[in-house]
């Protein structure tokens, strides 16, 4: 039930009813990088009951009549947050997909182990297959938490890589020049370009990690970041 999560986080924070839930979700535009709808609380709040995670505590008069139910957290909620929580660090699949959310709750958490978590995803995204940004773009996001030692020497072996496909590239395409044809003449092009971009951009980065020039984000700067990427995606 991915909409346990965000409830739970919610409730670490205060004692509220699904309603108020619902609305602070809303603000913080989870649904700009998850899935979960947030129209589907009601029924989560409820199976959250069950499973004792959390649990009733008061009850608030409405305007017409009606009485909003109140509830808490419980200590085995908690926990229960906590592995979530981690659980998110861990999990495959893309940056927006798996950390995006859990940011919304870093306060919240084992920061020594999320750091720990952290640069583990740092070292694979640094040494998986793909393009530069496919790999290293998610990685930058938590450059500062790394072991920059280990990040230089990862970095200069995709730099070998990316610098040796570019010089096979060009060789193929100087070799069968007019035969190639205008469309494939374009596209080795292209792609000697984009390598030789990526060649720029991994010297200057690298030039900063040997040297320990690596700065961490403000927290301000962070948020600010977050409602601009989500505001672009809701009008794409």
């Amino acid at each position: 039930m991915k909409a346990e999560f965000y409830i739970l986080g919610v409730l670490h924070r205060g004692d509220f009813h699904p309603y108020e839930i619902k609305r602070r979700l809303n603000n913080a535009l989870v649904e700009c990088y998850t899935d979960v709808d947030v129209g589907t609380l009601y029924y989560a709040v409820r199976q959250l009951v069950k499973s004792g995670d959390i649990a009733p505590k008061t009850t608030q008069k409405v305007t017409r009549g009606g009485e909003r139910t109140i509830y808490r957290i419980t200590s085995q909620g908690r926990r229960r947050f906590q592995e979530l929580l981690l659980e998110r660090f861990q999990e495959e699949g893309t940056v927006a997909q798996t950390i995006y959310p859990a940011l919304l709750f870093l306060d919240l958490a084992d920061l020594p182990t999320v750091a720990e978590l952290l640069r583990e995803r740092l070292r694979e995204r640094l040494q998986e297959e793909g393009t530069v940004a496919q790999t290293i773009y998610p990685a930058l996001l938590f450059l500062d938490l790394a072991d920059l030692p280990a990040v230089a020497e990862l970095l200069r072996e995709r730099l070998r890589q990316t610098e040796s496909a570019m010089a096979k590239t060009s060789a193929i395409k100087e070799q069968l020049g007019a035969g190639l044809g205008s469309g494939n003449s374009h596209l080795m092009d292209h792609l000697i370009q984009v390598r030789q971009l990526d060649c720029r951009s991994l010297r200057r980065l690298l030039g900063e990690v040997e040297t320990g020039k690596i700065r961490a984000p403000h927290s301000a700067a962070i948020k600010q970041l977050g409602s601009l990427s989500a505001g672009a995606k809701q009008r794409s």
